[in-house]
C-alpha cells in the first residue's frame, strides 16, 4: 500500500507536470508574433498506478511529450499556394511594365507611327513634284523604325534582366536546401530514441521549405504522415524520411542535398543566356529548365524562355513571344514596302549582304522568295520603257546565278529583231559568293551616261518578292526589330525618295502601290515557319492585344491565387499559430493546478507534523 512518502512524489510530479505545462505556454505566448512559430502542447497522462485492493492508487501524473500543433496536409496546400501566388505575382509585375511599352490603347503606341507613315505617303501621292513630302516621308519612315526598334529593345532589355536575376535565385535555392538538409541530420539525431520532438528544428525546417517553394517548383515527400488524436486532431506530421525533388531530381534527400547548377550559354546576341542543370554523381548534367514552373524561378523562366534553339534564340516565353513577333512584323514590313519600291526606277540595284554560293537552290536559302514571276523594267530618260523581260522564279531549280543568267539572256524583248535595245543591252545582273554576297544589276558599258533606268515590279497574280527578300532598291534596312532602319541612302538625303515607278515628275504609281499595302492581306511569316496573312496594322494590333492580353490574364491569375492563399493561410494560422487568449486561459489553468498540487504537499507536511508529534 502506498505511503506518505508516496503521496508526496504524487502530489510533485503534479508540480512538475504543471510546471512543464506552464513552460510550454509560456514558450508559446513569448513566440506569439513569430510568423514562423508552431503552437506546442504538453500532453499529460496518469503515471502507473499501485494496484491494490479495493482499487488502483494513482501515483500522480506526467508529461508524455511536448507536441507541436502542425497539420502536414493543410501545410502542403500552403507551401503550394505560396508557389503559385509568387509565380503569379511575378507575371502580373512582369507583364504590367511590358504592357508600358505597348501603349497603343492611349494612341501613343506604334500603331499611330505606322497611320503617320501612310498618311506621309499619302500626301505625296497627292502632291508627287513637291520634294518637302519626301522629307516628311522619310521622317516618319524612320520615326516608326525607331518606335519599333525601341520598343523590342526594351523588351530584351527587360529579358535580360529576367536572365540576370537567375544566379541569386539559384545561389539561394542552393542555400536553403543545404540547410533544411543539415537540420534534417540534427533532427534525426534528436529524435533518435523515438521519444524525443524536435519541434523547433522541425518549425526551421518549415521555414526554409516555405522559403524554396516561393523560388520554384518544389515536391516534398514524407514517409510516414502520422496522425495524433490525443493530443489534438489537427495533428498530422511527417517522420523522418524527407525528401525534396525539382522536376523528378532530388535536390535534398535526408542529410544529404544536391545543389542545381546555373550554366551560361551564349546566344546569337553573344549575350549570356542561363539554364538550369541537375547534376548527377558521375558529373554529368541534364538540363531541368522546361521542368521549373512554380515560383519565382519559374515565373522568370515561363516570361523568359526555358531553352535555346540550335541558333542560339530563346525556344519560348512569353517575352521572346512578343520579340518574335515584333521581328515578324519588321521583316514583313521591310520586304513588302521594298518589294513594292524596286518599282521606282533607279540606276542601279544591290541587294541585301547574302551569305550563299550563288549555286544553291532559292529553296536553302533563309530568304522569303516565293515561286513567281517578276519583270525587270527599262526606262529611258523621258520615262519610255525602252525593255521589259518576266523572269519566272522556280525556288526549287533557281539560283541566283540562275537569275542572274536569266536577266542577261541575249533574248529579243521587244520582238522588233533589233539586239541593241533588250534588257541585256542596257543592264546585265550578278551575284558575288561568299558570306558578304551581293546581287546587282548595274548597267552596261553600251547605256553607261545614257539616262537609263532601272525598276523591278512584281507579278500581281504570281508574286515572287524577289525584290523585297534580297533588298534591291530598297526602301528600308534590316531583316528584325532589332536593325529595323530606314535605308542609309535616303537619311543622308530625303530627296532621293521617289513616288514614281517610271522617272518623270508627276508619276505617283509607286506612292500609290504603297499606299495600297495598308489595305492588303500580305503573308508574315513566324519564327516557327507558319504564316500569318493579316494588314500590317492588324498584325500588329494582334501583337499589341496578345500583351493586353497575357497582362489581364496575369492579373486575374493573381487575385485568384492571393484569394487562395490567403484561405489557406488563414486556416493554417487557426491551426498552427498562436492565440494569445487561449493560452492566457491555459496558462491559468495549469496555474491553477499547480497551486492545487502545492496545497497538497502544504498538507502532507502538516500530516507528517502531526505523526511526528504523536511520536513525541
Amino acid at each position: 500500500m502506498a505511503g506518505i512518502f508516496d503521496s508526496l512524489y504524487t502530489a510533485y510530479s503534479g508540480l512538475q507536470t504543471s510546471q512543464i505545462a506552464v513552460n510550454v505556454t509560456s514558450n508559446n505566448i513569448s513566440n506569439a508574433q513569430n510568423p514562423d512559430y508552431t503552437r506546442q502542447r504538453a500532453t499529460i497522462q496518469a503515471k502507473t498506478p499501485f494496484w491494490t485492493t479495493p482499487g488502483d492508487i494513482g501515483t500522480g501524473s506526467e508529461v508524455l511529450n511536448v507536441t507541436r500543433i502542425h497539420d502536414e496536409f493543410v501545410y502542403k496546400r500552403f507551401t503550394s499556394a505560396s508557389m503559385q501566388q509568387e509565380f503569379t505575382d511575378f507575371e502580373e509585375t512582369t507583364l504590367t511594365e511590358v504592357s508600358k511599352y505597348f501603349p497603343d490603347i492611349a494612341g501613343n503606341g506604334v500603331s499611330k507611327y505606322i497611320q503617320n507613315y501612310f498618311d506621309a505617303w499619302q500626301n505625296y501621292a497627292n502632291n508627287p513634284s513637291d520634294s518637302k513630302l519626301a522629307i516628311a516621308v522619310a521622317e516618319h519612315s524612320q520615326n516608326l523604325a525607331n518606335i519599333v526598334k525601341d520598343t523590342r529593345e526594351r523588351v530584351s532589355r527587360l529579358q535580360n534582366s529576367l536572365n540576370d536575376r537567375m544566379k541569386p535565385i539559384v545561389d539561394e535555392i542552393n542555400r536553403l536546401a543545404k540547410e533544411i538538409s543539415e537540420i534534417n541530420q540534427k533532427i534525426s539525431m534528436h529524435e533518435a530514441n523515438g521519444l524525443n520532438k524536435a519541434n523547433d528544428l522541425r518549425d526551421e525546417r518549415d521555414k526554409r521549405e516555405i522559403a524554396l517553394s516561393k523560388l520554384l517548383n518544389v515536391t516534398v515527400s514524407k514517409d510516414g504522415v502520422k496522425t495524433d488524436m490525443l493530443v489534438d486532431p489537427n495533428v498530422a506530421d511527417g517522420t523522418q524520411q524527407y525528401v525534396v525533388q525539382v522536376g523528378g531530381y532530388p535536390l535534398v534527400d535526408g542529410s544529404s542535398y544536391h545543389p542545381i547548377i546555373l550554366r551560361a550559354d551564349n546566344n546569337s546576341s553573344s549575350q549570356q543566356f542561363n539554364s538550369i542543370y541537375f547534376e548527377y554523381q558521375d558529373y554529368t548534367q541534364i538540363d531541368i529548365s522546361a521542368k521549373i514552373t512554380g515560383g519565382r524561378l519559374g515565373a522568370i523562366l515561363d516570361l523568359r524562355g526555358t531553352g535555346i534553339d540550335s541558333s542560339g534564340m530563346p525556344t519560348s516565353g512569353k517575352l521572346q513571344d512578343y520579340i518574335d513577333r515584333l521581328d515578324t512584323f519588321s521583316r514583313g514590313f521591310i520586304e513588302n514596302m521594298n518589294n513594292a519600291y524596286a518599282a521606282s526606277a533607279d540606276t542601279e540595284f544591290r541587294s541585301n549582304k547574302v551569305n550563299a554560293l550563288g549555286t544553291e537552290p532559292l529553296s536553302f536559302l533563309p530568304l522569303n522568295i516565293k515561286n513567281g514571276s517578276f519583270d525587270v523594267v527599262v526606262y529611258d530618260n523621258s520615262g519610255n520603257v525602252a525593255a521589259r523581260r518576266t523572269i519566272n522564279v522556280d525556288i526549287y531549280t533557281d539560283t541566283l546565278n540562275s537569275i542572274a543568267a536569266k536577266i542577261n539572256a541575249a533574248q529579243d524583248d521587244n520582238g522588233d529583231g533589233n539586239a541593241t535595245n533588250d534588257l541585256n543591252s542596257f543592264f546585265n545582273a550578278s551575284f558575288v559568293s561568299g558570306t558578304q554576297g551581293e546581287f546587282d544589276l548595274f548597267q552596261t558599258a553600251a547605256a553607261s551616261g545614257k539616262g537609263y533606268k532601272i525598276a523591278i515590279e512584281d507579278s500581281s497574280t504570281s508574286p515572287s518578292n524577289f525584290a523585297g527578300a534580297l533588298g534591291l532598291g530598297r526602301l528600308f534596312d534590316g531583316t528584325s526589330g532589332a536593325n529595323f532602319t530606314l535605308s542609309q541612302k535616303f537619311i543622308d538625303d530625303p530627296s532621293l525618295i521617289h513616288s514614281y515607278a517610271k522617272p518623270v515628275l508627276g508619276d505617283n504609281s509607286v506612292a500609290n502601290k504603297i499606299l495600297q499595302l495598308q489595305y492588303d492581306k500580305l503573308e508574315f511569316k513566324m519564327r516557327d515557319g507558319s504564316i500569318n496573312i493579316n494588314t500590317i496594322s492588324g498584325f500588329y494590333s494582334d501583337t499589341a492585344t496578345r500583351v493586353a492580353a497575357d497582362t489581364e490574364t496575369a492579373k486575374l491569375n493573381n487575385d485568384a491565387s492571393k484569394a487562395v492563399y490567403n484561405a489557406v493561410s488563414e486556416e493554417m494560422s487557426a491551426i498552427s499559430k498562436v492565440s494569445t487568449d487561449e493560452e492566457m486561459v491555459s496558462l491559468i489553468k495549469f496555474q491553477s493546478g499547480y497551486s492545487a498540487s502545492a496545497k497538497v504537499v502544504t498538507t502532507l507536511d502538516q500530516m507528517m507534523n502531526t505523526l511526528l508529534g504523536i511520536k513525541q
